[in-house]
């Protein structure tokens, strides 16, 4: 099996960070993904949209990461909001009762209005 791999592109619009998520979030993937958002809301940048269109695969490393930050998150008055995220990572997320933890939307139109 081939290792593991995630690619996260990083674009801002204003205030806003919106990272692009590519291949797997898992246990090898999870610490690097960690160690960018809490670079992210170490700088003061709060408000982050995950676009979970490319991503294939997620653990619970990954949502635990996930979970973790969106805590930092907000106590800084801060958010992590997910956008396209595929049906099978979506069960993933609601067998751990993430998605109760962080708000999904369908594009980053929306995502980025939900933060005004």
């Amino acid at each position: 099996m081939a290792a593991a791999n995630l690619t996260v592109k990083e674009l801002s619009q204003g205030n806003i960070t919106i990272l692009s998520l590519n291949g797997e979030l898992d246990a090898k993937t999870a610490p690097e993904f960690r160690a960018k958002l809490d670079a992210l809301a170490s700088a003061g940048k709060v408000k982050i949209i995950c676009d979970c269109k490319e991503l294939s695969y997620v653990a619970s490393a990954g949502i635990g990461v996930m979970n973790a930050v969106q805590k930092t998150l907000t106590s800084q008055s801060g958010e992590l909001i997910l956008i396209a995220v595929k049906k099978e990572i979506r069960d993933t997320m609601e067998l751990m009762y993430f998605t109760k933890k962080v708000r999904l939307f369908g594009s980053i139109d929306e995502a980025v209005s939900a933060f005004k």
